[in-house]
């Protein structure tokens, strides 16, 4: 293949936008900003749409459920350093089908309700404290901060270097988790 400098590959291999967003924009925030995030990304495209000789909307909407899922495995994976598998799962069901954004006190009601019903989540915040797990999942960057009250709904996620949650700011499920969690 001929060499090409940055703008060229952009246009070579991208559309001049993805869902309205540029690809650049639409790649990082559909990621963790990690080289390894992006190239599983492009991967699994190359993979599922082997004769394409682009990464197109056609071709990297299709992928957002495996990417999802493989963005999971690995996300769970940091979560055993603290939580065993059943409470991995618990974790996974409170987000499971509901939205992406969730102010504390809102969220704090959806699992105590969810606890009423499913003993895996009853365990769950029986054994660890319901702010401590969303520090973790905010620390592994499963969910970030987005103040919905400003007019920027500014996100924040510890991947792009806020290293801490703000504890009365909505939280924001990743991106790239969505269609895993079916929200």
């Amino acid at each position: 293949l001929p060499e090409l400098n940055s703008k060229e590959l952009w246009s070579e291999y991208f559309p001049n936008d993805i869902l309205g967003q540029e690809p650049q924009t639409y790649i990082l925030h559909n990621s963790w900003y990690r080289p390894r995030d992006i190239i599983r990304l492009l991967k699994i495209a190359q993979e599922q749409f082997p004769t394409f000789t682009s990464f197109s909307t056609n071709v990297l909407e299709p992928i957002r459920k495996k990417y999802s899922s493989d963005s999971w495995i690995e996300m769970s994976e940091e979560l055993k350093a603290k939580y065993s598998s059943e409470e991995i799962d618990a974790i996974r069901r409170i987000f499971y089908g509901t939205q992406q954004i969730w102010s504390i006190p809102n969220l704090k009601v959806h699992i105590n309700t969810l606890a009423e019903s499913l003993l895996s989540i009853k365990k769950l915040i029986e054994k660890h404290d319901i702010e401590s797990i969303f520090d973790d999942l905010y620390r592994i960057g499963i969910v970030g901060n987005i103040n919905s009250k400003a007019v920027s709904r500014k996100m924040r996620f510890v991947f792009r270097g806020d290293s801490e949650r703000i504890l009365n700011q909505n939280l924001y499920i990743h991106n790239a988790l969505r269609a895993y969690l079916s929200v």
